[in-house]
């Protein structure tokens, strides 16, 4: 079973929550970056030989905000021509993971998941939505978490360990789905975890979730639901809370699953 915000309860318990990004600016739709846009406030580390360079892998090491490539190197300028149509990856010196997809770029490491929204050229900087598993509860008791310190790779899948429940985050071109798998029973009750959701765009709830929107437009983070292993969607309650959203899973539903959720 596995259960989702677009979230995905697995048991794998999974809970899922899954991005998206319009343009909402008044003069234009939705546009999409070019490969990849330089971030001044970058550093990147010295240009490597061309010999066996995946193009898949963008270069190993960012400082700061978001990996920028340097017009000066062919090699950069190469990566930089490569189409959008996969997604890339790079590590940082700390062990964090960048990734970038066609509407966005994020970040995975200790403090959880930091997803960054391409909102066009007229944005003038970067505008973030942190995330993270913050409690969880069930039948009012405290579960004991692990603190996000590291990110794991897996494919197009980013795991990070909280002990009795992991944070996955599932990568698309398009999407990030934000997943909660638990690996066994907890105790008795409703499941309550709580989402930290940090951003200073403004936020508001709609019939499908929670939107963060500015000027340069939007992003938005779905409803929770109960993923069967069939693909079967169960919707679960979700409710926001100060600055974040906590997601409820009734008690009959965990004592009907198997686990992993």
């Amino acid at each position: 079973m596995i259960l989702t915000p677009s979230l995905l309860l697995f048991l794998t318990l999974g809970l899922a929550s899954e991005t998206t990004t319009e343009s909402t600016h008044p003069n234009h739709a939705l546009r999409t970056p070019r490969p990849w846009v330089p971030q001044p406030d970058v550093k990147l580390p010295a240009e490597p030989d061309d010999t066996g360079v995946d193009p898949t892998i963008l270069p190993p090491q960012f400082v700061g905000g978001a990996p920028s490539i340097s017009p000066e190197s062919s090699f950069r300028r190469r990566i930089a021509a490569q189409p959008v149509d996969r997604l890339y990856f790079a590590t940082e010196a700390d062990g964090s993971t960048w990734v970038r997809g066609r509407s966005y770029k994020a970040r995975f490491g200790g403090g959880g998941a930091t997803y960054v929204p391409f909102l066009g050229s007229d944005a003038p900087r970067n505008f973030p939505l942190a995330m993270s598993l913050e409690s969880a509860t069930i039948g009012g008791v405290n579960v004991e978490l692990a603190p996000a310190t590291n990110a794991v790779r897996d494919g197009d899948r980013i795991v990070v360990q909280r002990g009795p429940i992991d944070e996955v985050y599932e990568l698309a071109l398009e999407s990030v789905e934000q997943t909660f798998v638990v690996s066994a029973r907890l105790g008795d009750g409703d499941l309550v975890l709580r989402v930290r959701l940090d951003s200073e765009m403004s936020r508001a709830e709609t019939a499908d979730g929670l939107e963060f929107s500015n000027e340069f437009g939007a992003v938005r983070y779905g409803r929770a639901f109960l993923r069967e292993p069939d693909g079967t969607r169960i919707p679960v309650a979700a409710r926001t809370a100060p600055g974040g959203v906590e997601i409820v899973v009734a008690a009959e539903c965990l004592a009907r699953a198997h686990y992993p959720l």
